[in-house]
């Protein structure tokens, strides 16, 4: 009985859950039929505890009917020993089911997730072709149309090791900065994108999508409007979803997560943003310094000398940009500017001065730049002092400090970057430009912990509650003899129920708010069992 109710309910389940993946296209008819078997193992920790209690159910409530449950306490067999294979059933069960909760379902997760976004051209081709723009990070991409081809077609293509290979045409990039100031806009006729397998900037496996603009125009910065045959690649990290959810890792990949929170996505993330602002942090202490003692700091600019004249910077929270300060006694911040062969020089006087840093990333890596933003900026030619102009603003990119304190830091872990900052975040007068990415870090990993905790103890209790519900089920089967099996079973269905829904709703309350939520979430157990308990000593009274 429970083998036949299990098969029946997990079936329908596992179709139920097919269906919005196939009615979005993202599976066809013949994978549908496989994720329905993938999806069965997962399905049965909701299935099991409600047909281990109407198989309980049944059985007990046949013999109670049949009056066998009366002869043998006539002959002297207890209804405790009646209970009994009952009780073996359900520690079998609750020890199958703890199994599977830790080792088998995770990895069926893994493969019905897999199911669904094993083909990422297929999910990016049917995200343009409805129309939808394609948002990563600080860049968005909208293209007119797609086409898919085969890397093998081209033996250029194929010496890569693309695994895939689309062509966009019709493309658009915009590039916005961290307060959502468009940055730079191209427009491209094709685009073409490949997607490879292996290390990714931030040190995790993965897929990257390279795109390749191809003759398109655009504004850049200070350049202005530019017309190009090809741009330099741009790296798009593919989210891989195994990388934010702990639901799809063992019980020993979970405890393991607790030493190396690295391991997901999200805590990656928010770990290279916090090395981002200390290295950042470290240029700007660098230039202040020299800024502080010599009021002038000197940095590059691809070959470019740069000279910044100002007394000091410090960090805008309006802007959220580092700005300069005038050196005493004048109004503007100058930048002396050396360019061409003859490094002629070029004098600039900004009303208004801010610095801030970029992130760039390419097929070689990823280092840090800065960027400086003058608004009513006064231009001379040093060599021809009538040779002045005005402008409202100028940007200039590209800018290298003496040395990039990048890489380093992106080989820290988070706990070992949150040591780092501790020293500035952690007294009375914190550095208000690390607070952000430190308290977001801490708050992820204070997340993680609880979101580790609650599923452990979810998995724990949904093993358990597949053994009460044994019990529950052939108690109330019994002392409720006279009464029709639909009405039996509804006494033992809905206390299955209620246990699944409030175990549930426990680890939500433990992934919210910690270790208190496991009140609630063991309530789920902890009710029915004092159920079937009540309903035992009812039974053994009469």
């Amino acid at each position: 009985m429970l083998l036949l109710t299990a098969a029946i309910l997990v079936t329908v389940i596992a179709f139920a859950a097919g269906i919005k993946p196939l009615a979005e296209g993202k599976l066809g008819p013949a994978e549908m039929l496989k994720f329905m078997l993938l999806a069965v193992p997962p399905m049965l920790a909701y299935a099991v505890p409600f047909a281990a209690g109407f198989a309980a159910t049944l059985a007990y409530h046949r013999m109670s009917q049949d009056n066998e449950a009366i002869a043998a306490h006539a002959g002297g067999v207890s209804h405790r020993s009646l209970l009994v294979p009952a009780l073996a059933s359900g520690l079998v069960l609750a020890g199958v089911m703890g199994v599977l909760n830790e080792q088998v379902i995770p990895r069926f997760l893994r493969s019905m997730e897999q199911l669904i976004t094993q083909d990422l051209t297929k999910m990016m081709v049917g995200s343009i072709r409805r129309g939808e723009p394609l948002n990563i990070g600080d860049l968005h991409l909208h293209a007119d149309s797609v086409e898919v081809r085969d890397p093998a077609s081209d033996p250029r293509v194929a010496s890569t090791g693309a695994t895939d290979w689309l062509v966009l045409n019709g493309v658009v990039f915009i590039e916005t900065t961290r307060s959502g100031e468009i940055r730079n806009e191209v427009v491209v006729q094709q685009a073409p994108v490949l997607f490879m397998q292996g290390p990714r900037e931030d040190g995790s496996e993965g897929t990257t999508a390279w795109v390749y603009p191809r003759q398109g125009v655009g504004i850049r910065g200070e350049e202005g409007l530019v017309v190009f045959d090809e741009l330099r690649p741009i790296p798009l990290a593919v989210p891989n979803a195994f990388e934010d959810d702990p639901k799809f890792l063992t019980f020993g990949e979970l405890a393991g997560l607790r030493d190396e929170p690295d391991q997901m996505g999200f805590i990656r993330t928010r770990s290279r943003d916090l090395a981002h602002h200390l290295a950042e942090r470290a240029t700007t202490e660098l230039i202040s310094g020299e800024l502080s003692r010599a009021q002038r700091a000197r940095v590059d600019r691809g070959g470019e000398p740069l000279v910044i004249r100002a007394s000091s910077i410090h960090w805008d929270p309006r802007e959220l940009m580092w700005r300069l300060t005038p050196p005493p006694g004048q109004a503007t911040v100058v930048i002396d500017r050396r360019r061409g062969p003859q490094q002629t020089l070029t004098e600039l006087r900004a009303e208004r001065a801010w610095l801030y840093t970029d992130l760039r990333t390419d097929d070689q890596g990823i280092d840090l730049t800065l960027s400086l933003r003058l608004e009513d900026v006064t231009t001379r030619d040093a060599n021809d002092i009538e040779s002045v102009g005005q402008r409202e603003e100028i940007l200039l990119e590209n800018i290298r400090p003496n040395r990039d304190p990048l890489p380093p830091l992106l080989n820290l872990s988070a706990d070992e970057l949150l040591a780092r900052a501790a020293p500035k975040v952690d007294v009375e007068n914190p550095d208000l430009f690390l607070i952000g990415p430190v308290v977001e870090l801490r708050k992820r990993l204070s997340r993680l912990e609880r979101e580790i905790l609650s599923k452990q103890h979810e998995r724990l209790a949904m093993a358990v509650a597949a053994f009460v519900m044994v019990l529950t089920g052939s108690v109330v089967a019994l002392r409720l003899r006279e009464a029709s099996t639909l009405t039996v079973y509804l006494w033992s269905f809905f206390p299955a129920l209620g246990s699944i829904i409030v175990i549930s709703a426990g680890q939500q309350a433990t992934h919210d708010r910690g270790a208190i939520g496991l009140f609630l979430l063991w309530s789920g157990v902890a009710v029915p069992a004092g159920y079937a308990l009540f309903a035992y000593m009812r039974l053994r009274k009469h």
